[in-house]
């Protein structure tokens, strides 16, 4: 089972959407309105926007999540990606170390073709191949 939310860059805040389906996930995400989304952030006076327009997927089954944030860059947009997992988190050159549920490392700078790339792998739960990019 998965949720979703998203982030409108006007609304403050996040907008929780519920379940959907694993095979809506992709289409979801193609179809969004980046561009428009991203028109809020030169149309709004800065200390009306809160977000940059964001998607989250979540698998609450095991708890891993992903997600994309778009960001203006010249004519076109980038994303930023951030994948949460659950993992075991070393400090102190490995002699600390805890399961952390929640840990999210990110990936910038991910044209929309690799962020759908990220996305397949994450829905096909390849998280071995996944892991590698983060």
């Amino acid at each position: 089972m998965y949720q979703w939310t998203v982030c409108d860059p006007i609304i403050e805040n996040v907008i929780q959407k519920g379940e959907i389906k694993k095979e809506d996930i992709a289409l979801k995400f193609e179809s969004y309105p980046w561009t428009l989304e991203l028109k809020k952030l030169t149309e709004n006076l800065s200390k009306d926007i809160h977000y940059n327009p964001s998607l989250e997927f979540i698998d609450v089954t095991n708890n891993r999540g992903i997600i994309f944030s778009a960001v203006p860059e010249n004519e076109e947009f980038i994303f930023y990606v951030f994948y949460q997992r659950p993992e075991v988190v070393k400090k102190w050159f490995g002699l600390t170390k805890w399961q952390d549920p929640k840990h999210v490392t990110d990936r910038l700078d991910q044209s929309f073709d690799s962020a759908k790339d990220l996305l397949k792998l994450f829905l096909n739960q390849d998280f071995d191949k996944l892991n590698t990019f983060f």
